[in-house]
């Protein structure tokens, strides 16, 4: 899927400390939403160069802020490709979390699958019907199976599926499983739900 991704370093004025230094931010964008990395450097305002941003000039210290934004630049970049070699859900938040050495869940479709049908099987009687938790239970045997089936696995990620997985599933349930049309429609239509 395409999007979006830029990294910006711009200076907060609004936070000028005594020595009338400002700090500097990267901030990351990815499909217009954005998250903010504080860089822990700072330098005084008139010293920015905001189109390039950078510090200017080329004093010791200016080189070594410039060096340091850079290598921050390469960090988020690199975490960037790493999320779409994965097949990862982009998003700022999830890369600013990785930089920081936090993991991103990753939830699965089985795991998501469960939770629902034991949020279903304790509405049972209630919200839902007997009937409804089975058939359910039945959607979800199924799509384990077609998923060993296809992908040799037990389970997948929510960002590896895609339109292809459904048409795919949907195929499995006509052909190998012999299901009718308005049975494979259900059965769809609870996967999405």
């Amino acid at each position: 899927m395409d999007h979006t991704f830029t990294v910006l370093f711009w200076i907060n004025r609004a936070r000028t400390n005594k020595k009338g230094e400002v700090p500097i931010y990267a901030r990351i964008t990815v499909d217009g939403k954005r998250a903010e990395i504080a860089t822990g450097c700072s330098v005084e305002g008139e010293r920015w160069n905001a189109a390039m941003g950078s510090v200017k000039g080329n004093k010791e210290d200016a080189r070594s802020i410039n060096a340091f934004l850079e290598t921050i630049m390469l960090k988020l970049n690199g975490i960037h490709r790493k999320l779409i070699e994965q097949n990862e859900l982009i998003s700022a938040e999830a890369i600013k979390s990785i930089y920081f050495g936090k993991t991103v869940k990753r939830h699965t479709l089985m795991e998501v699958f469960d939770h629902h049908n034991r949020q279903m099987a304790s509405q049972v009687g209630k919200d839902y019907a007997l009937g409804t938790l089975k058939r359910f239970e039945t959607v979800h045997k199924l799509v384990r199976e077609f998923i060993r089936h296809r992908h040799g696995k037990s389970d997948l990620h929510l960002s590896e599926l895609n339109h292809e997985f459904v048409t795919d599933l949907e195929f499995h349930f006509k052909t190998v499983r012999q299901c009718a049309h308005n049975t494979t429609m259900k059965y769809i239509t609870n996967l999405r739900k």
